[in-house]
């Protein structure tokens, strides 16, 4: 065939009319091998009842391109609708832009059959990449962004798209955006025609209201549906359910129904694994997905998607500022007037006056109030501490944040949530001065191992602090930062450093350090020592520890904690009269501070339980386990360490009940929870593996016993390569039930 002959050859010769009159994708596969112009028909595409879509290929012998046929059957469309698709070659031919489909070539051939022919994308359509991908909600906005940019494009030639939907948005393999089928789009200076002309123009699912009542579109339509998308893409479900099919019920929900928020919408979705599901393509868990998605994103989509054009956002540069103000963490133009924004704004304004005092709220850690103090006072000597101020209360107010989105959240962050992203945050931290990270770095540890995060704190005092250069260095180092990271080694089981940094500490400062750093440092020595076995020198610093907090009226919360630390090591030497007493008045303490249900509590309640199990009084002890069980799991569930050592004392009150089953079930619980979330070489394993050695040995499985014995053995040589482990005895294995 000759080039620009525009004719239609059918493959077996006839009509094209007869297979549009029957419709569908059958229909539309009897044209494959026929010619259009100068393109063989290769594929199907997509059916609608305007048009049929082909893959379609050029070759001359010389080269072979792949484009895309939109095909028209002037039998089966109305006057008006052939107007259409006369519009919508001249546009297509005027929009040269890289982000949308390139116009290749327009015709009508010898039978009356309209075509156009247009670039062939290899892409994937835009929620399916976001999912394969596992993109983030950022980038899924960065997304939506550019497409705006390509819109805002269009609309300044005065062309509306008018059928936005997922499949028009495709993405190159190499992250490209293009729009595809601007061909039912319309001039705006056309739109004021008093016939209006939106028959079938549009899908419904994404279709404005203005749409569905026949009225004049806009750029606002192309928002509103770019809108949709954007719900779809975060909420990973559309803002309308309808039953499959039912348009009425469709059309009535978009007419006349508010969509829910996408995040509430996520939070709705029928099924958990439906929610983890989405979560999980957005890389992202369920919880940090509805966080993200509330307040400000709800806000600019419910924005985009409302019923009335006017309320709309008016220009796509309006949504994008929006969009991008979200991306780079700034206030967006939607939330002026709420109380919470202005609270944000005046604590920008006054960072040094109020941002300092309100870091120990936001990451609950103790012993902190030295450091904001001396901040402060530092702040106002000069101006380079002003500064230093300054990137603190940047981070605390950016921490802040993140607790604002959750105020009016059923599933509310917790404070593991918190400290997380504190954590997150210093790492993406730029230009900040080397004293601030550091003061940061040890706060955001020191919060870190309070929430059990043992490995992130340990990460971030080696990435933000000179901790591991101190070790192999003849410098003393910075107590503080030494301090932090042998209690970050002692969380994670790592003895051996924690005790190392300890003497190191000793040695070097211990005559010179601040009262709280003193006593911190005696608290950490007694801890190890006792895990080390050295009870009577563990004794010795929880007592030093003591001494030195009531020298200084120190607080009640360190009071409580030193005392039940004395309570855990007197059980250990066997004093067990001296330490009930100690924790009575761990008790007390924090009861005066009104914290009954408190997690130190609960902790002290469990060591009282091993205390009365050890003791004989099995009826009260199993009563405490189990009540501080019970609330540790409602109320503290991702502290992961205390609920696998409750489980483990339980199952030494199942074994003094004479219920070796029971005991064993409840000593597997505790090995699962702390292999899983610590790790197979966890030294706190040591104990429930000696535990279930011990079970097993009663009830004659010496097999199992033996295994159980040696799992805890290789751990205790990792733990402690210095102190021998006796050898398996089926006759007698010793039962190991710690207090922590």
């Amino acid at each position: 065939m000759k080039p620009g002959q525009n004719n239609l050859l059918l493959t077996g010769g006839g009509d094209i009319s007869q297979p549009f009159q029957q419709g569908g994708w059958g229909a539309a596969e009897q044209l494959l091998g026929s010619l259009v112009g100068e393109f063989r028909l290769e594929e199907v595409l997509a059916v609608s009842h305007q048009s049929w879509v082909y893959l379609a290929v050029k070759d001359d012998g010389h080269v072979r391109q792949q484009v895309v046929v939109k095909l028209l059957a002037p039998t089966t469309l109305s006057p008006l609708q052939q107007q259409l698709f006369e519009r919508e070659k001249q546009l297509l031919a005027s929009l040269s832009h890289p982000g949308i489909a390139t116009f290749i070539d327009a015709g009508r051939a010898a039978n009356g059959c309209s075509y156009i022919v247009m670039e062939y994308i290899e892409g994937t359509n835009i929620r399916r990449f976001c999912d394969r991908k596992r993109l983030s909600v950022a980038k899924r906005v960065q997304m939506i962004v550019e497409v705006l940019d390509i819109l805002k494009f269009a609309h300044s030639r005065l062309v509306i798209h008018r059928d936005l939907k997922p499949s028009n948005i495709l993405v190159t393999d190499d992250g490209y955006i293009k729009l595809l089928d601007f061909g039912i789009g319309k001039l705006i200076d056309d739109v004021s025609d008093e016939q209006g002309d939106n028959t079938l123009v549009f899908t419904p699912q994404y279709a404005a209201p203005e749409q569905l009542c026949n009225q004049r579109v806009s750029v606002t339509t192309d928002i509103y549906q770019l809108g949709h998308v954007l719900y779809l893409l975060l909420a990973g479900a559309p803002a309308f359910n309808a039953s499959e099919g039912n348009m009425a019920e469709l059309y009535q929900a978009i007419l006349n129904s508010d969509p829910p928020p996408p995040s509430l919408r996520f939070r709705r979705f029928p099924s958990r694994l439906g929610r983890q599901r989405i979560a999980l393509r957005r890389d992202v868990s369920t919880r940090e997905l509805g966080t993200t998605l509330d307040t400000d994103l709800d806000k600019i989509t419910l924005k985009a998607i409302e019923k009335r054009q006017e309320q709309r956002y008016l220009t796509t540069d309006a949504l994008s500022q929006d969009l991008r103000d979200w991306l780079e963490g700034r206030p967006i133009s939607l939330s002026h007037h709420l109380w919470t924004y202005r609270l944000r704004k005046y604590l920008q304004r006054h960072r040094q006056v109020v941002a300092l005092s309100l870091l120990f709220l936001v990451l609950m850690t103790g012993g902190l109030a030295n450091h904001l103090y001396q901040l402060q006072v530092e702040q106002q000597r000069t101006e380079l501490q002003a500064r230093k101020a300054e990137e603190v209360a940047s981070f605390l107010t950016d921490v802040l944040l993140k607790m604002e989105v959750g105020l009016e959240d059923a599933a509310q962050p917790t404070m593991a949530d918190l400290v997380g992203y504190a954590g997150q945050r210093l790492d993406a931290a730029k230009d900040m001065t080397e004293d601030v990270r550091t003061r940061l770095a040890v706060i955001v540890a020191n919060a870190q191992g309070r929430v059990q995060q043992f490995d992130q704190a340990r990460q971030t005092l080696e990435k933000h602090t000179g901790v591991t250069h101190w070790l192999s260095s003849e410098s003393p180092g910075d107590a503080r930062i030494l301090l932090e990271y042998a209690e970050a080694m002692f969380d994670l089981g790592d003895y051996l450093a924690s005790r190392q940094l300890l003497d190191k500490v000793l040695l070097e400062q211990s005559l010179t350090l601040s009262f709280p750093l003193n006593y911190q440092l005696y608290k950490l020595d007694a801890e190890v020592n006792r895990k080390q076995g050295n009870y009577e020198q563990a004794l010795t610093s929880a007592e030093q520890a003591r001494t030195i907090l009531v020298e200084h009226s120190g607080d009640d919360l360190s009071g409580r904690d030193i005392n039940n630390l004395l309570g855990g090591i007197l059980i250990n030497l066997g004093r067990y009269e001296q330490a009930s007493a100690a924790f009575e008045q761990s008790l007390a303490l924090s009861h005066k501070m009104g914290q009954q249900r408190a997690f130190g509590t609960l902790v002290i309640q469990s060591n009282m339980a091993i205390l009365y199990n050890i003791t004989g009084n099995t009826a009260r002890a199993e009563e405490l386990v189990r009540e501080s069980l019970t609330q540790m799991r409602e109320l503290f569930p991702d502290r992961y360490s205390n609920i696998a050592t409750l489980h483990n004392t339980y199952a030494m009150v199942f074994k003094k009940k004479g219920d070796i089953t029971a005991a064993i079930e409840q000593v597997e619980q505790a090995i699962e929870l702390y292999r899983r979330h610590f790790g197979p070489d966890y030294a706190k394993l040591i104990s429930p593996y000696s535990n279930l050695s011990e079970l097993y040995r009663q009830q004659q499985q010496c097999d199992q016993a033996q295994l159980a014995h040696d799992e805890g053995r290789r751990i205790s040589q990792v733990a402690f390569p210095d102190k021998p482990v006796p050898d398996f005895d089926c006759q007698s294995v010793a039962s190991n039930e710690k207090v922590y």
